[in-house]
């Protein structure tokens, strides 16, 4: 873990709303983008410092580069509190988290595996799973002002429980319900 200017190495975070292979539009209009939601927990306190000083960082940058010179009062920042935001009975996985979105809008993110095989299949990773990342945050400007963070490279790190239950294999959705027997007349449903 550690941080370059706006640019910062994870710790492993919690991975959710993974589109990390393909573009995905998140809104019908929308550009699609290569994107992610990860959570941080509020105790890996040393983690959430360099988060806030590579916002910080960005802030300073926009404010040379994008606001005329100042930070404007009202400011989209990209760290969310899961316990203030997030109804906790519903998305359990957020208390005691900050989150943020990260993207990348035209180059795809590098994506290995923790011993650095990258990874070329989406069956590899699930929703829920915890991955190092190589994001930067960068201001930006237009309609509203804010900090955004791209995503440059990540690493699948390990295996979590699967957030929004998951995909299910056939075999279990229809566990009980196959035809084991051969000679079996369908009822004439497709006769």
């Amino acid at each position: 873990m550690k941080r370059i200017g706006t640019r910062v190495i994870t710790d492993p975070v919690r991975g959710s709303f993974l589109h990390l292979l393909e573009k995905y539009a998140s809104k019908p209009g929308r550009d699609p983008q290569y994107s992610g939601m990860f959570l941080v927990p509020k105790s890996n306190k040393k983690l959430v410092k360099l988060l806030e000083e590579a916002i910080e960082e960005a802030k300073k940058s926009g404010a040379d580069t994008k606001w005329g010179g100042k930070v404007p009062k009202k400011l989209n920042v990209p760290l969310h509190d899961g316990d203030e935001d997030k109804d906790i009975e519903e998305y359990p996985e957020y208390e005691g988290m900050l989150y943020f979105n990260a993207n990348a809008k035209k180059r795809k993110p590098g994506l290995v595996d923790n011993h650095g095989v990258e990874i070329f299949d989406e069956e590899a990773f699930k929703s829920g799973d915890y991955f190092k990342l190589d994001i930067n945050f960068y201001p930006y400007s237009g309609e509203q002002n804010g900090i955004a963070v791209g995503l440059n490279n990540v690493m699948w790190w390990k295996e979590g429980e699967a957030l929004g239950g998951g995909k299910v294999s056939a075999e279990k959705a229809f566990e009980g319900e196959f035809d084991d027997d051969e000679d079996d007349d369908d009822d004439g449903m497709f006769d």
